[in-house]
């Protein structure tokens, strides 16, 4: 709908300023502009009060065809200031209507916009609506670049209306904005945002930040995936995504360089998809990744990787690390327990001779000359 704010110009270039019955036309279109522009006015007004209503949403297309009509006209007329001063009025009130629409159309609200700072660059009202075309309602994963450019438009318009106390709000609003962003462009590195993982969260898995990106652990029925953020913090808005399958799992995250970093491929093993899940943590610096077990009634089911084809982890599995446990407490039962069969008071002996001797060692040992025979 807005093909008129760029064409209307070249019909209006191809008029020719001609006789007394052509400039009555022009006066005729003159009035209907100016009818046209009253009706859009007040069609918005009421609008406004209603909005996200039934009859809200109604007036505000009545707004919308009121001045997109008023515009057809003004391209009929001849190039005078006057005649320019309304397009440029009707496309900043065009801008209006595209931002009060729900959900609020931005681009074509910068469209109209435009279209009026074409003809008069500091025109206040367009510049303030443009402003909130590039800014989006402030929406998460806002670039920088609009916010400065935002920033740039409200700065003119406040030179231009220096004791407009919204625009200068604005400016405040903006500014912040700016400063949190730059201060959030402040990452940690991978390697220092891996530490703030809780460690009972890695047994039994592996660290591959430098070769895959992420770190990994397990536990009997859960695999936990860590993957912290490339440059630039992590949410939901701003293109992270996670695919789960019964037995894939690719992530997709962005960089500070406007790329992406991409993890995934065929799991090691099938998990629950239903009760797998994912969540961003630590203010957008990590995410976290838990994957739920197929079966876990099955005490060896360890997961050497997380993907196939991946290195294995070096650490043993709970059943490897158990009989470990027990190998060494076995070892360090004192000597004494073999002695039971040749030795049967050798027990109570070593306790009353400890008690004799509180701070010394005592231990029962064969001190016979047989071994020697």
């Amino acid at each position: 709908c807005l093909a008129h704010l760029a064409s209307f110009w070249m019909a209006a270039n191809l008029m020719k300023r001609g006789n007394s019955a052509e400039r009555g036309m022009m006066e005729e279109n003159s009035l209907s502009v100016g009818s046209l522009k009253e009706r859009g006015y007040l069609a918005f007004q009421k609008a406004r009060m209603l909005k996200r209503t039934t009859a809200g949403r109604q007036y505000l297309a009545e707004a919308k065809e009121c001045y997109m009509e008023a515009l057809k006209c003004a391209g009929q007329e001849t190039l005078d200031d006057s005649n320019l001063a309304m397009v440029s009025t009707l496309s900043s009130n065009l801008a209006a209507v595209f931002l009060l629409e729900s959900p609020p159309n931005w681009a074509q609200a910068k469209a109209a916009a435009d279209a009026a700072l074409d003809i008069n660059p500091k025109h206040t009202k367009a510049l303030y609506r443009r402003a909130q075309a590039l800014l989006e309602d402030g929406r998460q994963g806002l670039p920088k670049a609009a916010l400065e450019a935002a920033l740039q438009d409200l700065y003119i318009a406040g030179e231009v209306e220096p004791l407009n106390a919204q625009i200068a709000e604005e400016i405040q609003r903006v500014k912040k904005h700016i400063a949190a962003l730059e201060a959030g462009q402040w990452m940690l590195r991978p390697e220092e945002i891996a530490q703030t993982i809780p460690p009972s969260l890695l047994n039994h898995g592996e660290n591959l930040l430098h070769d895959h990106g992420y770190i990994w652990g397990q536990s009997q029925s859960t695999i936990d995936i860590f993957v912290p953020a490339r440059g630039v913090r992590l949410a939901k808005s701003s293109g992270v995504t996670c695919e789960l399958g019964v037995q894939s799992l690719n992530i997709r995250l962005p960089t500070a360089d406007n790329h992406h970093f991409l993890l995934g491929g065929e799991l090691y093993n099938f998990i629950q998809l239903e009760d797998s899940t994912w969540q961003l943590v630590d203010d957008g610096l990590l995410l976290h990744v838990e994957l739920r077990k197929r079966d876990q009634r099955l005490k060896g089911d360890h997961w050497p990787c997380v993907w196939k084809g991946q290195r294995e982890a070096r650490a043993p599995s709970a059943e490897e690390q158990q009989a470990v446990r027990n190998f060494a407490h076995e070892a360090s039962l004192p000597q004494v327990y073999d002695e039971k069969k040749a030795h049967p008071n050798a027990v109570e002996t070593v306790r009353r001779l400890q008690a004799m001797c509180p701070g010394v060692k005592v231990e029962w040992g064969d001190t016979s000359l047989d071994q020697f025979n």
